[in-house]
């Protein structure tokens, strides 16, 4: 792709080194002075050296710009938060993720105790990101935030990837989908936070890219990739990885199968009786409290106290029965919560405008899970399968919105995925459609010239 053919992405270079220079400038005197411009400049380069792995080179400019136009964008936000309100507001948890990091930090060096929460948990990640930064740059509370800008716009990459895998004659499809996966809103503010979201969604998506290779054909590279993908989640959201390596696996099966719709039919009911087995039965063992329905239920209750936007507060799952019966209740909420009428603060009422950009585009992609559906149902059942089943476990635990909204950018690159077919087969029908009255006055016109000039008609 020719330079001048990419359009708003053209700047996104300089506009990179920008944002981080104002960055840089805005913690002068603060003890993130040197981690910011250092993680900032390292971080570009790195995202340089992973798009020149792309191939061919039209994939690599595209990647390339439009991941440093997300960088950009990220850092405008951040020093937005941090000149403005301060980026506790939006995710007072970063207050936990930093004490801990000094914990952990305190043990590599003192050998002082864990605190319990670190005990016992393979979910060690995110703290140990936070020790390590602070090892390197001191109390330099924003480092992690700056490196889960580029775990955020790294996500373009093997979202770009699948849609390249199954819809090799769309490349389209595959740009509007990363488009999407860096330029979202949610997702730019919450990988300016220091909370573990970054590399949680990156791990996810990763994991889906490598199972749908190993879809397609069996090889090592595809085997191994997943399998760290799928380690690497681990240290972030122990739950996720069995529920995304369950959902993963079974995915690569129907796709596998000679009769793909029936087996994604029976796959979506096992799909879902598995999630709800998984809770119900204790698999998992130490999956964040989180393993059975009653425990599932305690969690949905400790969501509800204080929390202003609590829904669901008469539901009771912790039973299989009370599971299935609340799910219709928790999909709408996860999937399109928070309601314009139910907003009742300030903090919500900034969600507005990106709600409605999600309830413009969220048709486009239940039309794209429908086409799919119809057309090349077997090629997809790997991202179809892991958003079936995370997004049902996730209906289920949640019960407030601020929480459900967080938590659905987890999933959020495979929907737009669907959301991408959806809008690019409307712009193709619209387009052959223009395409077609053109031709159609095109051929009124020359029957007007052979009527109005009888020597032109052809014997």
């Amino acid at each position: 792709m020719k330079a001048k053919r990419l359009g708003i992405l053209a700047p996104a270079p300089l506009l990179a080194v920008v944002g981080v220079a104002v960055a840089s400038f805005t913690f002068l005197g603060t003890p993130s002075t040197l981690a910011v411009p250092i993680l900032g400049f390292l971080g570009i380069v790195a995202t340089f050296l992973l798009a020149r792995m792309q191939d061919p080179e039209e994939d690599l400019r595209f990647l390339l710009n439009l991941m440093l136009l997300g960088v950009a964008a990220r850092f405008l936000v951040f020093t937005l938060i941090h000149e403005t309100i301060g980026p506790y507001l939006f995710a007072p948890d970063q207050l936990t993720y930093e004490s801990w990091g000094r914990s952990l930090l305190n043990h590599w060096t003192q050998g002082t105790p864990l605190p319990r929460q670190l005990r016992d948990t393979l979910q060690v990640g995110y703290p140990a990101i936070n020790a390590g930064l602070f090892a390197v740059f001191g109390e330099a509370k924003v480092a992690p935030a700056v490196l889960n800008i580029f775990f955020s716009v790294w996500t373009a990459i093997p979202i770009y990837n699948v849609v390249r895998i199954l819809l090799p004659d769309e490349p389209r499809v595959a740009r509007i989908s990363a488009g999407f996966s860096v330029l979202f809103p949610s997702l730019i503010l919450w990988s300016t936070l220091n909370i573990r979201e970054g590399p949680t969604i990156l791990a996810v998506v990763s994991a889906v890219y490598f199972l749908v290779r190993m879809q397609r054909k069996t090889e090592l590279a595809a085997l191994v990739g997943a399998f760290v993908s799928l380690a690497i989640l681990t240290l972030f959201r122990e739950y996720l990885t069995s529920l995304v390596g369950i959902a993963g696996a079974a995915g690569v099966l129907m796709g596998r199968s000679r009769s793909p719709v029936r087996s994604l039919a029976a796959g979506s009911v096992m799909l879902v009786a598995v999630t709800i087995a998984f809770q119900s039965l204790g698999l998992g063992g130490s999956l964040t409290g989180e393993p059975t329905l009653e425990r599932a239920q305690a969690l949905r209750e400790s969501f509800q106290m204080g929390a202003g936007s609590a829904y669901g507060t008469g539901a009771d799952v912790s039973t299989t029965a009370g599971a299935i019966s609340y799910l219709p209740i928790g999909l709408a909420y996860f999937l399109l919560a928070p309601f314009p009428w139910d907003i009742g603060s300030a903090l919500q009422a900034i969600t507005l405008p990106e709600t409605m950009l999600w309830w413009a585009i969220f048709p486009f992609g239940v039309w794209g899970a429908l086409l799919i559906l119809r057309r090349q149902v077997r090629a997809f059942t790997v991202p179809l399968s892991v958003l079936l089943m995370v997004t049902v476990a996730y209906a289920m635990v949640e019960s407030n919105v601020g929480t459900a909204y967080r938590h659905r950018g987890q999933v959020l690159p495979l929907m737009f995925i669907f959301c991408s077919i959806g809008i690019w087969h409307l712009l193709t029908r619209l387009r052959a459609r223009r395409e077609a009255e053109r031709e159609r006055r095109r051929r009124a016109r020359e029957s007007l010239r052979s009527a109005v000039h009888p020597s032109q008609r052809v014997s």
